[in-house]
């Protein structure tokens, strides 16, 4: 299974917008995408919630401590 990870630790880079961007192109050609929100703030959620391609799932109730290794 590919993997993207959007990753920065400076906030208001760009990395919520960027990783909603790329995944709802990728759900719209066919692509089954899933992104796993950890920020606290869950932007990813916020941005996807406004009506994301049927292939798209986001998981914002991750937190940030099981994700980072």
């Amino acid at each position: 299974m590919p993997t993207i990870v959007f990753a920065n630790p400076k906030g208001g880079a760009g990395k919520s917008t960027a990783a909603v961007i790329l995944a709802t192109q990728l759900a719209r050609k066919g692509a089954k995408v899933t992104i796993l929100d950890a920020d606290p703030n869950q932007p990813v959620y916020e941005l996807a919630k406004r009506g994301p391609p049927e292939t798209l799932t986001v998981i914002a109730t991750i937190p940030e401590a099981t994700v980072v290794a």
